[in-house]
């Protein structure tokens, strides 16, 4: 992994589309919410494009919990190194915001993999290896909490790349990660206990690697509504749906990870890997 130089006073705010930060050259901009940015930027010092995340701090900005998840993810991604985990090259802050540097993935997501259809060899290859990033995340004791296609990066060789650790948490035996009422996540991939705001450990990441699975092999969501209220509620009440027949032999792997109650899923990543390999596949 590339050394982490934490350069707190190169940043310099800018009155331009885009920030400026030395030593990078910004390219275009790939995605926008109302207090974060994500650009394309050249860097000079590694000599290949980047992925720059900047959050706006300050009056109408990013709040005191957007600034610490998006600390909690500079931590998170400093603390671990997998290949299937995002490398982090550099971060620091100007006068009104913060910024993290990446790798960027010029492949697109898994998310644009499954538009495009997917064989089921490829679904079982991702499965696999996503399955691998998560025993990696769990065994540092942590619990991804976001985990969807649109944050499973493609390299060019096919390898996959987990991304996006803002709502990663630390996981204690009887330790609570969610606070009464809070729902975080991505509806179509969140757990139930995690949509309800209930305590949650790494099996909630397996109840959303099973979505994925079941997406992946089947090119639909199993649980799907017209609403944020309705999907949460068919997460909760719906039944597993059944695979088509020539996929018939991932039910039960699809049923150990989307089991409504956590306790009933496979107990690890390591378990459901375990399960497929029992599978002529």
């Amino acid at each position: 992994m590339t050394n982490k130089v934490d350069r707190r006073n190169r940043a310099v705010p800018d009155r331009r589309q885009f920030p400026v930060i030395e030593g990078y050259k910004f390219l275009q901009t790939i995605a926008r919410s109302a207090r974060s940015e994500v650009y394309v930027a050249h860097s000079g010092e590694l000599k290949q494009n980047v992925a720059v995340k900047v959050l706006r701090v300050g009056p109408h900005a990013a709040d005191e919990g957007e600034v610490q998840r998006f600390e909690r993810e500079r931590l998170v991604l400093t603390s671990i190194s997998h290949p299937a985990i995002i490398d982090i090259y550099d971060w620091g802050h100007g006068p009104d915001f913060h910024y993290i540097v990446t790798e960027y993935f010029a492949s697109g997501s898994l998310e644009l993999r499954i538009r495009n259809l997917m064989t089921v060899h490829d679904s079982v290859d991702i499965f696999v290896q996503v399955c691998g990033a998560l025993v990696a995340v769990h065994g540092a004791g942590l619990c991804h909490r976001d985990l969807k296609p649109a944050n499973v990066m493609m390299r060019p060789d096919g390898r996959i790349v987990l991304i996006d650790f803002g709502l990663a948490k630390t996981v204690d035996s009887g330790t609570m990660l969610t606070s009464a009422g809070e729902i975080r996540g991505s509806p179509y991939y969140i757990s139930p206990e995690q949509a309800e705001g209930s305590p949650v450990d790494q099996r909630s990441d397996l109840y959303s690697l099973g979505i994925m699975f079941y997406e992946m092999l089947t090119g639909t969501r199993p649980f799907r509504g017209s609403s944020v209220v309705a999907v949460i509620h068919a997460h909760r009440n719906n039944p597993i749906p059944t695979l088509p027949a020539e996929l018939s032999r991932f039910q039960g792997l699809v049923e150990g990870l989307l089991a409504k109650n956590p306790q009933d899923r496979f107990p690890t990543a390591a378990a459901a890997l375990a399960e497929l390999a029992k599978m002529k596949v």
